[in-house]
Parts: C-alpha cells; structure tokens; sequence
C-alpha cells in the first residue's frame, strides 16, 4: 500500500516540475524509454548499475511525458491532485 501511494505521490510531483518548466525537453524524448540510472543501488526508483530494477521514476516520467503530449489531458490530471 505504501509502495503505491509512494508512485502515485511521485506522479503528481513529476507533474509538478513539469507543468513549471522543460516540457519540451521531456516530449522531445519522444517514446523511448526513460530510466533513471544510479550507484547507489536504488532498484525500485531507479535501475541499479547492473541495469536491474523496477525504474518507477523513469515511468512516472514517461506517464508525464504521456500526459504532455495530450495538453487538456495534462492539466485534467495536474489539476485532480
């Protein structure tokens, strides 16, 4: 339950930092897929150095990226939370 509230807390966050500022940059990565790498072997936000993990920041980032694409789409969602 944590774990889900955690995602759902980090969707509206990344929304957030979005609906500021580097749109563009975020939509310009198109549909390929976002990973949020690290050395310090945080596998569930992020992929570990042997490239395991759940990476649910580079998720949340393509739902963003998701949502940009769809502007009345972005704000119905930035606005819900």
């Amino acid at each position: 339950a944590f774990r889900e509230k955690a995602v759902d807390v980090m969707d509206a966050l990344v929304r957030d930092r979005f609906v500021r500022a580097d749109r563009d940059a975020l939509c310009a990565t198109g549909t390929r897929r976002l990973r949020h790498g690290n050395d310090f072997g945080d596998g569930y936000w992020g992929l570990k150095g042997d490239g395991s993990g759940r990476n649910e920041l580079g998720k949340a980032l393509e739902r963003c990226r998701d949502l940009c694409q769809n502007e009345k789409n972005f704000w119905l969602a930035w606005c819900s939370d």
